[in-house]
């Protein structure tokens, strides 16, 4: 009989890179997150971060649930992405190697309409107002398919060969893994 795998423990953070958020100024205003695996862990983490937030993200809910001074949800725009296809096993660009204690970290600017822009998240906030921020349930449920191990071991061989690792087996890789969140934050906007 095999010892159960451990689960994998990580902290992820969510944070402003300011206090305040400018609505006219040319100063850019984001959401900085940082995911760590913790250093206690056995070895490498490798996770599958295809349709996820992280590889694919539609609109800023997806990463955070923000609130308005009334406690109602700010509704930022979306980008419509279609997954109707049956891709065979997802590419290599969207598995992502954690060693314990690196963080991974990525930052989401809040952007006004204009090229490039889904929508203009900051057309959605009102001047002069505090919102609460907390990390989004949708990006919380973004870690369900994980194995112990570096990524290119675990990317190797061909498709079949790729598919029969990341198959799910009890215990070995599939759920939901550990995560300590940061707690929420309060930005103002001028």
């Amino acid at each position: 009989m095999t010892a159960p795998t451990p689960q994998p423990h990580f902290t992820l953070s969510l944070t402003p890179t300011s206090p305040t958020c400018s609505l006219t100024s040319t100063s850019r205003f984001g959401l900085h997150l940082t995911l760590t695996l913790h250093r206690t862990s056995p070895s490498p983490l490798t996770l599958s971060l295809a349709k996820t937030p992280l590889k694919e993200l539609h609109g800023l809910e997806e990463i955070a649930h923000i609130t308005d001074p009334s406690g109602t949800e700010v509704e930022f725009p979306w980008g419509i992405g279609c997954w109707e296809y049956d891709e065979p096993f997802p590419s290599d660009e969207v598995f992502e190697e954690f060693e314990p204690g690196v963080p991974f970290e990525e930052t989401f600017w809040l952007i006004r309409k204009g090229p490039g822009a889904q929508g203009g998240e900051l057309e959605c906030l009102e001047k002069g107002a505090e919102y609460s921020v907390r990390v989004s349930s949708y990006l919380l449920a973004s870690f369900g398919k994980w194995r112990w191990g570096r990524k290119g071991e675990l990317l190797a061989g061909g498709l079949e060969e790729k598919r029969e690792k990341w198959k799910g087996r009890d215990g070995d890789g599939r759920g939901r893994i550990v995560v300590e969140v940061s707690e929420p934050f309060t930005f103002r906007t001028v």
